[in-house]
């Protein structure tokens, strides 16, 4: 299921290399009778729903009753996407007598199970900081969840910009992510801003033009494609990826993949040599500065208290916050005034944030809790898996830039898979390396997120875009409780 705009065009990108890589009528991807794709598309507008349907190259693997849109969108308000007393329901209701647009989503996701032989479960592709992807695809899980009971539920959610076009995002995101926690097995995070890194820096390495949103959506689509189709004999049963989130609060996961597509094309970090492979795929997995990605020995306990310098700086720009709003027809000064707000916003967190850590001792490095290496090529199995040295070193290499967990050693936290076949049918590739890993470094965007959505609720910033739509403050309490849980989980994984 593919909701929101980023969700869609990732799932343009996605099934467009399907239909190369998969065997039609063979596969879980495809319905065997008719050859369309089994997806979902769902998004509060028309334009990326739209241009699908006119993509000659791809529309016939959809039918019309796996697309559904409206026309309003969701101003990127969490709240707008996730309720369904929204005005735009309401005026479809007594207009045209139709359903509001989850219930929609649903139907059109209870006629593709009932189409399946044996339903295990469902991705879930979206992103955690709009409105479409993040409220409503929130909703959608919830239903998911009391409809399917125990079928598998993993989300392919892609994590912002930690500065972003919309001030509301960080809230969205602490939304999202505890609805997650709640009601999927699995998330496999993209950060759209570690993807970037290795864009860019491959970009000045083979001088090619500059990154476009097609280039980021193709490498979540290469990881993807390698996660949910580890070999063409093996139809994807959840169970690669359920094995690294089998501790409920341990559930979220990261992927990358050396070679990806760009442009089309295959790129290659390193060499093409199993060692410049690997090593390529590894240089991906982000690290952080000694100070951002370490544990803070001594977190602060009293998160939901403001500081006296925070209150009197939210005083003297209070009369600009009053009149924000989220109308379309908003004047120039209203937008220079959101711009202002969040320009101060970004420098007094940073000045925190910068000041708490330098205060902060014991200091541990990030660990694996578990992870996969995916190996591909027609000579996996003589290289990788020729003695038990060759199948050490590989594994030794992918455990050594994060070790495992004290409780949960290497040799039962790490796995690798050779799979003797082409990585690619479309593209020539002799070899790809795909790892899958669920690590303690996750914390760090997770604590970015969460001090910057608690900094903006003390200061009660953009509140009332939320309330007007039903939230109350205990909504906001209970989002920050359960991404605190999943925050605290990760970083006392290290003791």
């Amino acid at each position: 299921m593919h909701v929101g705009q980023a969700g869609n065009q990732i799932g343009h990108e996605f099934w467009q290399l399907m239909m190369d890589e998969s065997p039609i009528k063979e596969d879980i991807f495809f319905d065997r009778f008719t050859n369309h794709a089994r997806a979902v598309l769902v998004d509060s507008e028309p334009k990326v729903i739209k241009n699908i349907q006119e993509d000659k190259k791809i529309n016939f693997i959809f039918e019309a009753k796996q697309m559904h849109c409206s026309q309003n969108g969701r101003g990127n308000n969490w709240a707008l996407g996730y309720s369904n007393t929204y005005k735009e329901a309401i005026e479809a209701l007594q207009s045209t007598n139709d359903k509001p647009l989850y219930e929609r989503a649903m139907e059109a996701l209870r006629r593709e199970v009932e189409r399946s032989d044996f339903f295990l479960g469902m991705v879930l592709v979206h992103s955690l900081a709009g409105g479409t992807g993040s409220g409503l695809g929130s909703r959608l899980v919830e239903e998911y969840r009391d409809t399917f009971g125990k079928s598998y539920l993993m989300s392919a959610s892609i994590w912002p910009n930690s500065s972003g076009e919309t001030p509301l995002q960080h809230y969205n995101t602490c939304f999202s992510l505890s609805h997650l926690q709640k009601n999927s097995d699995a998330v496999l995070l993209f950060q759209n801003e570690q993807i970037l890194k290795v864009l860019h820096k491959l970009v000045a390495i083979k001088k090619e033009e500059t990154i476009t949103m097609t280039n980021l959506n193709e490498s979540i689509v290469s990881v993807l494609k390698q996660v949910l189709m580890p070999s063409q004999g093996e139809k994807f049963d959840f169970s690669d990826v359920m094995s690294m989130a089998c501790v409920p609060v341990y559930k979220i996961l990261e992927g990358h993949t050396n070679p990806f597509i760009m442009n089309k094309q295959l790129m290659c970090v390193g060499d093409k040599l199993w060692n410049g492979v690997l090593d390529g795929c590894i240089s991906q997995i982000p690290t952080y500065d000694s100070q951002a990605s370490s544990v803070k020995g001594d977190p602060n306990k009293d998160k939901y208290k403001q500081s006296s310098s925070t209150i009197k700086q939210k005083d003297r720009i209070s009369s600009s916050v009053g009149i924000l709003s989220n109308d379309k027809g908003q004047s120039s000064q209203i937008q220079e005034q959101n711009k202002q707000f969040e320009q101060w916003f970004d420098k007094e967190i940073a000045s925190q944030n910068n000041g708490s850590e330098m205060n902060h001792a014991n200091q541990l490095p990030h660990q694996t809790i578990f992870s996969t290496g995916y190996f591909k090529g027609f000579d996996a199995s003589n290289e990788i898996s020729r003695t038990q040295t060759t199948f050490k070193h590989y594994k030794d290499k992918l455990t050594h830039k994060f070790k495992s967990v004290a409780w949960n050693p290497s040799s039962e936290s790490t796995t690798v898979r050779v799979i003797d076949e082409s990585p690619f049918k479309s593209y020539e590739a002799l070899r790809s390396c795909t790892i899958l890993g669920n690590r303690t470094s996750v914390s760090v965007p997770i604590r970015k997120l969460l001090d910057t959505s608690l900094q903006k609720y003390n200061a009660k910033a953009y509140l009332h875009w939320y309330y007007q739509y039903g939230m109350e403050q205990q909504d906001f309490l209970e989002a920050f409780d359960l991404v605190t849980d999943v925050l605290d989980a990760y970083e006392s994984a290290l003791y």
